[in-house]
Parts: structure tokens; C-alpha cells; sequence
């Protein structure tokens, strides 16, 4: 899925699980005990997601994550993200074909730029290198840029998404399964309309009312990527030395 370039230093949309009140979330746990909640009660959850990352100042996580490439092989890898706001992320890849290397922004720093350091003999020999965000080499093969990175982005896309659907009457919206305190909820947007995900597969935290995953699927219904959260950690008081390599 992402270009093959020895200089591509792919970074991920992120997803987290914030420490929230559970007054934030629009299906109580009751409800979810009680009867499958709506369509209306989930859309509300996830107008409510941009309310609860406004009470995170900072989080760390462990994503694990899995891609099909166009030759149609996984690539499974574990990365370290941390991210502090207004706007610093690191990460680091701790498993897969990426192992060792690691990345840093932090916005206003270092003339706006990425410090990247890759792993193996090459990051021995290079100790690091300052990349422009926005140039080629640090876009995905969507073009996501760095800024793009993170559990704030994520909420957004799928809260806007979500949004303009339901006002043009395209949006379908219903839980699969009911597992702890996960929801596993089905968002289908019809076919040629213009989404980029017809089918997306949102793992929701319903007593903190925000997503910690998404699997997404093609027009076809063939899963090509799935992104799950854990071992999350908010509102640490992560210190600007925590994000230098």
C-alpha cells in the first residue's frame, strides 16, 4: 500500500484510547446492556468524539498494525506513538520490516521539520536526517503528511465523514458485536458517491465514547487495513525530552 522508496518514511493516521469521563459518551453502558443501540445513538457518539480529545493533553499507546500491498501480502507491524499537543509525535517501530527506525515532529521545532532515524547498519552510519513533511518521501501513498498523524486527525475524518453522510441521507450505522467495553460498529457509505471507505469497521471504547481502531475494507468487502490501540496511557505530563531521538 505505500510507495517503494528507500527514503519513504511512512507515517500512520493514528488512533488512541483517552482517559474520559464517561458523560462523554452518547450510549451509556446500560443502554448497551438494555437493547442494540441505534443508528441515531451511535452517530451522536461519534459527533461526541471531538468533545472528549479536547480533554487529552497528551497519550501514549503500542499500535498494532496490518496492511495488504498491491502484490497482495500482509505486512504486520508494532509501533510506539506518543503525542503531545499541541503538536509533537514520535514514533517508533518496534516490530516489522521498519523495526528500529523512529520519527519525531514537533511543530515550530527544528525549522518544521521531520528528524528521522532509520534502523539496521544504515542508522549507524546515518545517525539521522531532517526531512520535509510535506515532500514526497514522508507522505503515505495517500498522501497523509506527519500533521495528519494521530488520534485528533482520525476523530475528525471519521466524525466529518460520518456527518456529511447522514445529512445526505448515505449512512448506514450498526453494531456487529458487543465484547467488554468494545463496541464494534459498521459504517457503510453507498458506492459511487465519492467515499474514499465504503466500508469501516470502528472499534469503539462505548463508556469513554472514542475509537481505539478501525478496520477498513474495499468496495468488494476485502479488508486491506486494520489499526488497533492498546496499552493506552492520557494526561501523563509527557516531557519535551521524551520526543528526541
Amino acid at each position: 500500500m505505500f510507495k517503494k522508496t528507500a527514503w519513504s518514511f511512512v507515517l500512520l493516521l493514528g488512533l488512541a484510547m483517552p482517559v474520559i469521563p464517561a458523560a462523554y459518551s452518547a450510549i451509556s453502558p446500560e443502554s448497551v446492556s438494555a437493547a442494540e443501540p441505534g443508528m441515531e445513538d451511535i452517530f451522536q457518539l461519534f459527533k461526541n468524539f471531538k468533545e472528549s480529545y479536547n480533554n487529552i493533553h497528551d497519550y501514549s499507546a503500542k499500535l498494532h498494525k496490518e496492511e495488504l500491498s498491491e502484490s497482495g501480502k500482509w505486512t504486520k507491524e508494532e509501533l510506539d506513538f506518543r503525542f503531545k499537543k499541541p503538536f509533537a509525535v514520535k514514533i517508533k517501530w518496534v516490530k516489522g520490516p521498519r523495526k528500529e527506525r523512529e520519527v519525531v515532529f514537533i511543530e515550530g521545532a527544528n525549522n518544521n521539520k521531520l528528524k528521522v532515524k532509520l534502523g539496521g547498519l544504515i542508522g549507524i552510519i546515518i545517525p539521522s536526517v531532517d526531512v520535509d513533511p510535506n515532500s514526497d518521501m514522508a507522505k503515505d501513498e495517500a498522501g497523509h503528511t506527519i500533521r495528519q498523524a494521530g488520534l485528533g486527525y482520525l476523530m475528525e475524518e471519521i466524525a466529518k465523514v460520518t456527518s456529511d453522510a447522514y445529512d445526505k441521507n448515505e449512512l448506514s450505522l450498526k453494531v456487529l458485536e458487543k465484547k467488554n467495553d468494545i463496541l464494534k460498529i459498521e459504517r457503510i457509505l453507498p458506492a459511487g458517491k465519492g467515499y474514499k471507505t465504503e466500508r469501516l469497521v470502528i472499534y469503539v471504547n462505548h463508556k469513554l465514547g472514542i475509537p481505539i481502531g478501525i478496520e477498513r475494507y474495499t468496495a468488494k468487502g476485502k479488508m486491506f487495513g486494520k489499526y488497533i490501540y492498546d496499552d493506552l496511557k492520557t494526561n501523563q505530563g509527557l516531557k519535551d525530552s521524551e520526543f528526541k531521538l
